[in-house]
């Protein structure tokens, strides 16, 4: 067997792929597969077309000489069989193969947009443009404060205030209502009410949008037949413990600010939702955001949030209906899971509707952990295929241990809770103007004040109680613990994962934002990128025995790879 090194240097090498097969045929066509498929990201028709080309070409040279398998004859003194038959050029065309889906085709899903993810993606808006500043902003304007305005609101701030608030609207909108593209941007003033009791105060989660989905798919053609349809409208009500997916603030929040800093004046019933915005800043009520305008965000948004993808992964404008559909369906707390036919009726699946369609939005990333039986050795089992997602660990009786957890963390926190503002009544409106001046005022925008007891980050590893410290390896588990829980003990009373933007920022940048950094970026990856399994972690990532700091540069070094560490400029 030749190397592939001599092989470069053979002069051979240069006719490898020409009309009669050599000794190099098969190392030469297996090379240009990699590099096509691999290394332009070519897809398996590209890998099928050059192999069954190839094939027929070498086939047709000299009769039976260059068919079957690829082998070298000793009596002839000379190389039979046909160079596409090879193992080295089988092998290469698994390796494409399993990179698409099991029977060819290209796997190109649309990735669903997780309750995490759309965290992750508010994390990142809140670095690119504060909330505090646009809120600020909208609780000006509101008051007349035309000098604040004036000062604070160039063409520059205007436009990326449109384009945060205009993106975190739509995403959240689409995320609860599981809306197509088209459903969503062709959304009109009129198709949408704010509907709330006479004594609505800043709690009052009664108060909700009540919004027509008028061209949801297939609703007009069955009107247009006569057929009555109840659905289509749908009542969003806030999620103030959902501020990523609270699409009741965003929209608020949203058509305040377009009212107020774009028009002057209230939407007219025809104006739609989300208009378009031309180059020069100007926003046109009467044409909607464009397709590609979305698809614009979602890329923005997913890469500079660091939302890791698969081969063949993409987010696409579906990816917020399969999120959202999954996530009410088996990802959300226990009691608050919808129904099977809640989900089709929410979803405007027809009664008929092939049922594959349905278990393409709910059940692939369930079957894959169900199936998941890596962590089998794990001394506390979570039983994935004895319930759904294994939600009946959550029902069994609780043991004295829990119990003695949950005391240490009621009393941890009984501190910061006493500090929690109240909040004012609201008097009744139905102008989403008035309203959103009332609620963010309240203090029901998301931002939360430091606490009085002050901020820390622990160190790592944390000392024990008898002064020695536990290895080195043990460190990132600690990092991750902190990201999940905190650490009371040890004055870290909220999560790392909970933090405002606020909290990192100002006089605590110096304090806080480059170790925050740094701990968010080997708790995500553990828990996002290798769903919290310890072994593929360890696997991946041998350095974490030797401490954080190495286990740190490892990941960025693998980001980097991934194309998710962007270089400074």
């Amino acid at each position: 067997m030749v190397a592939v090194g001599d092989a470069y240097e053979d002069p051979a090498f240069g006719e490898a792929l020409e009309k009669t097969p050599n000794k190099h045929s098969d190392k030469a066509l297996a090379l240009l597969i990699s590099y096509k498929c691999f290394h332009e990201d070519c897809g398996m028709s590209t890998c099928e077309g050059l192999s069954a080309a190839f094939k027929k070409l070498w086939e047709e040279v000299d009769g039976d000489t260059f068919r079957g398998k690829w082998h070298y004859n000793d009596a002839r003194q000379r190389w039979e069989g046909n160079p596409v038959c090879s193992a080295e050029v089988q092998d290469i065309i698994k390796s494409v193969r399993h990179k698409t889906n099991s029977d060819g085709g290209e796997r190109t899903h649309s990735v669903a947009m997780s309750k995490s993810y759309m965290d992750r993606i508010l994390a990142w808006a809140d670095t690119v443009c504060p909330r505090l500043n646009y809120i600020s902003l909208v609780r000006a304007v509101i008051s007349d404060d035309s000098g604040f305005s004036e000062k604070c609101l160039t063409l520059e701030s205007r436009t990326l205030y449109t384009k945060i608030l205009m993106n975190m609207a739509f995403s959240t909108t689409a995320w609860n209502l599981w809306t197509r593209c088209f459903e969503l941007i062709k959304l009109k003033r009129k198709d949408l009410t704010i509907d709330h009791s006479e004594t609505l105060s800043a709690k009052d989660l009664h108060a909700h949008f009540k919004i027509f989905l008028s061209n949801r798919k297939g609703w007009q053609r069955k009107v247009d037949k006569g057929i009555h349809l109840p659905g289509n409208r749908y009542n969003l009500y806030p999620q103030p413990n959902m501020p990523s997916c609270d699409c009741f603030f965003w929209l608020l929040l949203w058509l305040t600010f377009l009212e107020f800093v774009h028009y002057g004046r209230p939407l007219d019933p025809e104006d739609y939702v989300f208009p378009t915005m031309s180059t020069n800043g100007i926003i046109q009520p009467r044409e909607h955001i464009s397709h590609d305008a979305v698809q614009g965000w979602i890329n923005e948004a997913t890469t500079a949030a660091g939302i890791p993808r698969g081969p063949g992964d993409n987010f696409t404008t579906h990816t917020y209906r399969r999120g959202g559909a999954q996530w009410r369906w088996m990802f959300a707390p226990i009691g608050q899971r919808w129904t099977l036919a809640r989900v089709r009726w929410w979803g405007s699946w027809a009664e008929n509707e092939n049922r594959d369609t349905l278990i393409r939005y709910l059940l692939d990333e369930l079957h894959s952990y169900e199936s998941d039986h890596s962590d089998a050795l794990c001394p506390t089992q979570r039983e994935a295929d004895g319930s759904l997602l294994g939600e009946h660990t959550l029902t069994k009786p609780v043991c004295t241990q829990d119990l003695l957890l949950m005391q240490d963390c009621i009393t941890a926190n009984v501190a910061g809770l006493r500090t929690l503002p109240s909040l004012p009544s609201i008097p009744s409106s139905t102008s989403p103007i008035q309203t959103l001046g009332q609620l963010t005022n309240s203090g029901a925008d998301g931002i939360r004040p430091l606490p009085e007891q002050g901020l820390v980050i622990p160190a790592v590893p944390a000392k024990r109680a008898d002064g020695s410290f536990p290895p080195r390896a043990e460190s990132w588990k600690q990092i991750v613990q902190h990201w999940l829980e905190g650490d009371p003990t040890r004055g870290l009373h909220h999560p790392l994962r909970d933090w405002p933007a606020d909290w990192i920022r100002g006089k605590n940048k110096a304090l806080f934002a480059s170790k925050y950094k740094q701990r968010a970026v080997i708790a995500l990856e553990f828990l996002d990128r290798y769903s919290g399994n310890e072994a593929l972690f360890l696997a991946a990532y041998p350095e974490a025995n030797e401490g954080h700091t190495g286990l740190l540069r490892a990941i960025n070094r693998a980001k980097k790879l991934r194309g998710e560490l962007l270089p400074r400029k």
